[in-house]
């Protein structure tokens, strides 16, 4: 018999049996250690599946994130493209007040309309409250900050701002208040607008109208008063039919006067026409007499007898001027005076007259000067100029004082209608006084008649002459300075 079969004693088997406790034992262990390690693992791996899902949905979240980032940061971008294209396209001053750092901003237009220089603009809130109105300034400045610290929204205001170039616009300003989740203002968005111009119409539009309602009234009363005139009217058209009648009688009487005055007139001009020749004869016959007793035809003459015979000479003639001044005068009256036009060198007519006045000036002591252009021609009647420039130098050198200046000047006017010579006639005499000066062309008007003055005549020189010039279709015209001397103008027309 083998070993193997040879039979186990009890110790043996007690010491087997322990093995085997001791091995499955051991085999429990093992399991039981080996499920926990499963265990473990496979929580391990859930945990990993769940932080990878994690990964990845934050990963998604990131993604979904930056593209809604890029989406918000596109519109917003859009949004800022807006802002700009509308602030440039309106004319307001659009302004951004950053609440917390105080820093304002502002568009263009604070530059284009209301005429700021670049640089001249700071970017504060003390800016925009400095240019407010002296006047506007503490009430503006107190309802924005009532706007943001109670809780307001919005807030609008006008007012006057300074403009760049120092003047004052009527602004009307409106702003938006930003507020964070807490109700907190951290921005202001706003708009400026100018009324100045519409400040300006609707002041004239209130005036037009004041003068509209003031016209109204004034038509009210004009029509009241007119309504008062047509019943007056009425009233008076019975009394004016009364009074047509007696009208036409008056009116019959009056050109029954008025021809009587006429021929009352006529037979006055042919009565001084026809004395006044009948009175020359008399005394041509005595100027006669007197020169035929000068020369001693009626035998010798005494030096006493030759100076009584000058003093009825003088005389004689000064009543034959006056005579001829009544003549001419008459015939111009009643239209009898012919005119002979022919054309006259200027400086002929005035150098003849100056030989006939020349013992006159020379007498007194003087100066006589002319400037007279010699192409200056005159359509005119040589008598009658001469006559008229006669009576106008011996007024000069008889109203001037010894030692003083008599002046002829002529040139020619191009800006009148028809182009005409002007001569002129000055003196430094005793001129006429401001009140006579509308009549000294008035027919037997003397200015200077009185005592003292040694001027005789009859008052009809200065108005013969000016029928005589317009008669010629010239005139004369006169400026005089009192105490300073007068120029006496006349008008003809050139050749």
């Amino acid at each position: 018999m083998s070993e193997l079969g040879r039979a186990k004693g009890p110790g043996e088997l007690e010491r087997i049996k322990a093995q085997v406790a001791a091995l499955e034992q051991l085999l429990d262990v093992h399991e039981t250690t080996s499920l926990e390690q499963a265990t473990r693992l496979e929580q391990s791996l859930r945990e990993k599946e769940e932080l990878l899902g994690r990964e990845r949905a934050a990963r998604e979240g990131l993604e979904t994130a930056q593209l809604a980032l890029q989406e918000s940061e596109g519109q917003h971008r859009k949004a800022l493209e807006r802002f700009q294209l509308v602030s440039r396209a309106t004319n307001d001053v659009i302004w951004d007040w950053d609440v917390l750092t105080d820093e304002l901003l502002w568009n263009d237009a604070i530059y284009t309309e209301f005429r700021f220089a670049p640089g001249a603009v700071a970017h504060t809130i003390k800016f925009w409250y400095d240019h407010i109105h002296p006047d506007d300034q503490e009430r503006v400045v107190a309802g924005i900050h009532k706007v943001i610290d109670t809780g307001g929204n919005t807030w609008s205001d006008e007012y006057q701002f300074q403009l760049g170039d120092g003047e004052y616009a009527t602004v009307f300003d409106r702003g938006h208040v930003a507020r964070d989740e807490h109700g907190r203002a951290f921005r202001m968005l706003g708009a400026m607008m100018d009324l100045t111009d519409r400040k300006q119409a609707e002041e004239a539009l209130q005036s037009a109208n004041e003068e509209l309602e003031a016209q109204s009234e004034e038509l009210q009363v004009i029509n009241e008063e007119l309504e008062r005139q047509a019943d007056e009217l009425v009233r008076q058209i019975s009394v004016a039919e009364t009074a047509t009648q007696a009208m036409e009688v008056a009116r019959t009487d009056a050109e029954r006067a008025r021809g009587a005055a006429e021929d009352a007139n006529r037979s006055k001009s042919e009565f001084l026409a026809s004395m006044s020749h009948e009175l020359r004869t008399p005394l041509n016959a005595i100027g006669g007499y007197v020169q035929l007793i000068e020369l001693g035809v009626h035998g010798p003459v005494t030096p006493p007898q030759l100076e009584a015979l000058e003093r009825v000479r003088r005389n004689q003639q000064h009543l034959l001027s006056l005579i001829n001044d009544v003549l001419n005068f008459a015939k111009i009256e009643a239209g009898r005076v012919e005119y002979k036009s022919e054309k006259l060198r200027l400086t002929d007519i005035v150098a003849d007259v100056a030989l006939m006045i020349e013992p006159q000036y020379t007498a007194k002591g003087l100066t006589f000067e002319t400037s007279i252009a010699p192409e200056i021609v005159v359509c005119a009647d040589g008598d009658k100029l001469r006559q008229v420039i006669l009576n106008l130098l011996s007024n000069a050198v008889k109203f001037t004082e010894s030692g003083g200046r008599v002046t002829v000047e002529a040139t020619t006017d191009a800006q009148s209608e028809r182009k005409v010579a002007v001569l002129c006639v000055s003196d430094t005499g005793c001129g006429i006084p401001l009140d006579k000066q509308e009549s000294v062309f008035d027919p037997f008007v003397q200015v200077h008649r009185d005592l003292t003055r040694p001027h005789e005549g009859a008052g009809l020189g200065l108005a013969i002459s000016r029928d005589l010039a317009r008669g010629m279709g010239g005139d004369i015209t006169m400026r005089s300075n009192e105490g300073k001397g007068s120029t006496f103008i006349l008008t003809l027309p050139t050749a």
